[in-house]
């Protein structure tokens, strides 16, 4: 838990003030709502830029923010904390809010990963009209808990990062970031974010190698205004198939890709 609240790494009021990577992408025509698009973990912010373009094209005002150390700086990486994405997830839902309050929209949400842990632990904080997540870490496989002991043993420990070029944020990868992301898994465990957050659709893949989409169906179906439905890879043009990897006309194959963008913007619709 120390080193999850980054007790011996760099504070953040070491950091740069001034956000970098964050993207606005103009609605085409008149904006229906603002829509916040959140990337994984050592995820690379732009590649959500199809998700977010996507949705512009059908009016929907969006902003795709960049979480602390994922810009292309592999020592930020590297020395992220808890508190640094605490701090992200208030500054990207103030932006996004007063855009949205400009407007007269409401504020939605599409999170990838771990941004959607995030995000739902601070539901309560931080309201989303709706919310859409895409294999969000809040049901983990059984290998994590145990997988943890290790981690904090070794917390020092960086090694080469599986992500595929153009979606990875930094090739060197280490503990740190798995800890600082561990402080919001264990508050989610502790119930955090577990109270009615408003309506929400998850997406995950059957055999996602991080997330446990069964869990997840269990989770939606607990819940009165959550909905679960699955998606699949087996149209991915990358060389190598994830089936965490749910960004993208590549990862996932277009046409299922489509069918995601097009069943999520009728989630958000819906009255």
């Amino acid at each position: 838990m120390l080193f999850s609240l980054g007790i011996f790494r760099k504070q953040s009021g070491d950091r740069d003030p001034y956000p970098r990577c964050d993207r606005w992408i103009p609605a085409s025509g008149q904006p229906r709502g603002v829509l916040v698009v959140s990337h994984g973990m050592n995820t690379y912010p732009p590649a959500m830029d199809e998700f977010g373009e996507s949705f512009a094209k059908d009016g929907y005002e969006v902003f795709r923010p960049g979480f602390w150390g994922h810009h292309g700086d592999t020592e930020e990486f590297l020395g992220v904390t808890s508190h640094e994405w605490l701090e992200d997830a208030h500054r990207i839902h103030a932006e996004a809010k007063a855009r949205a309050d400009s407007l007269g929209v409401p504020l939605y949400l599409l999170a990838y990963s771990f941004s959607g842990l995030i995000f739902q632990v601070l539901s309560e904080k931080l309201p989303f009209t709706k919310r859409v997540y895409l294999a969000p870490a809040i049901a983990l496989h059984f290998w994590y808990l145990p997988l943890m002991w290790l981690v904090r043993l070794i917390p020092w420990l960086t090694f080469r990062s599986i992500i595929p070029e153009g979606y990875v944020a930094s090739r060197r990868t280490g503990l740190f970031s798995v800890l600082a992301m561990d402080f919001f898994y264990l508050r989610w465990t502790l119930g955090e974010g577990s109270k009615p957050a408003g309506p929400t659709l998850i997406w995950a893949a059957k055999r996602d190698e991080l997330v446990h989409a069964p869990k997840l169906r269990e989770l939606a179906a607990e819940r009165t205004d959550w909905e679960f439905r699955e998606t699949n890879v087996s149209g991915c043009t990358l060389p190598r198939r994830y089936h965490h990897l749910i960004l993208d006309s590549a990862s996932m194959g277009a046409e299922e890709f489509q069918r995601v963008v097009k069943e999520s913007k009728e989630f958000l619709e819906k009255a």
